[in-house]
């Protein structure tokens, strides 16, 4: 013990770096060379491997984002087609208001489909089919209504099958699709959100 605290008193008492070389390994202390050549390399591709997969975790996060984004946006498009169809007291004047608004409609036989188109961030573009798709459209909605057949007085219950057949009777049912699709490079569809339905319209007067 008298030993080490002479020699510790002694290395105290010289210059600085003699109080260093106390304290610390000679192997340490004269290791002034740096890092290799090889050493950076090493660094610059762990750090490089690193960042690629943060940026490209970035980018599968911003894809998602984006896809839940229109996917809502989509569902809102077609749910309110559906809603105003229900708020239509005939199928005549639904019709008329999505012409009325900018909608494209094309009748065959019992069956009416009508068009809407929206860019990529979802502003109105001017109509088309899906045959006839405007510059710049990413999105295509269509709503399919269809005339599903005249029901009678007799009808003891309402077609919707949601209460008692309504006084007069003689009205009509009518199917509704309401799908928006999204419009690739090449100008195919992929579906992404439908919606179906059907609405039970009562005869107006003198129509029985």
């Amino acid at each position: 013990m008298t030993r080490l605290r002479k020699a510790f008193s002694k290395a105290a008492a010289g210059r600085p770096e003699n109080r260093a070389a106390a304290f610390w390994p000679r192997a340490v202390l004269k290791n002034e060379s740096g890092f290799s050549l090889l050493e950076i390399v090493l660094s610059i591709a762990i750090v490089a491997l690193v960042s690629g997969f943060v940026l490209e975790m970035f980018a599968v996060s911003a894809g998602e984002n984006r896809l839940a984004k229109n996917t809502d946006a989509a569902a809102a498009v077609a749910g309110n087609a559906v809603e105003a169809l229900k708020a239509q007291s005939s199928a005549a004047g639904f019709i008329s208001a999505q012409l009325a608004s900018g909608g494209l409609a094309w009748e065959n036989g019992g069956e009416t489909a009508i068009y809407r188109c929206y860019d990529k961030n979802w502003a109105e573009l001017p109509a088309g089919g899906k045959d006839a798709l405007p510059e710049g459209a990413a999105f295509l909605h269509e709503i399919i209504l269809r005339d599903a057949g005249s029901r009678g007085a007799a009808s003891r219950t309402d077609p919707a099958g949601d209460g008692p057949a309504k006084p007069g009777g003689g009205g009509r049912m009518y199917e509704i699709r309401s799908t928006v699709y999204k419009v690739g490079e090449r100008g195919n569809l992929a579906e992404m959100v439908g919606f179906e339905t059907k609405k039970y319209f009562p005869a107006a007067r003198g129509e029985f």
